[in-house]
């Protein structure tokens, strides 16, 4: 994928083919991967009911970190991570998936 120049680092630079890692990424480059990235590589690798809530996920980065604020989007955003995460919890086992709710829950309000 060609992005534009400057909108990150070169990314193809942080691979580590042999350990499988990404290393060397800034903050900008994770919010790259988590909001654009994301959607595009989990579609034609995983089942399309995870890809469907890994998609989501990275829409509701997409809209909490987003310059411009829709007020009636972001007012929505509470209910929206909190179907996405029991959506998570549903597929994947509770030993891969655990987490706080209440700390992203209070990350969207007070964002």
């Amino acid at each position: 994928m060609k992005l534009l120049e400057y909108y990150g680092s070169n990314i193809s630079n942080c691979v580590q083919l042999e350990q499988q890692k990404l290393l060397g990424l800034k903050s900008h480059d994770f919010h790259i991967l988590m909001q654009d990235l994301l959607k595009i590589a989990v579609r034609r690798v995983l089942p399309k009911e995870v890809a469907r809530v890994l998609i989501k996920l990275s829409s509701f980065f997409e809209i909490l970190c987003s310059k411009v604020i829709n007020v009636e989007l972001f007012e929505c955003l509470d209910v929206e991570i909190a179907l996405i995460l029991c959506e998570l919890e549903r597929i994947f086992t509770s030993i891969f998936f655990c987490y706080n709710g209440s700390s992203i829950n209070t990350f969207s309000i007070q964002s």
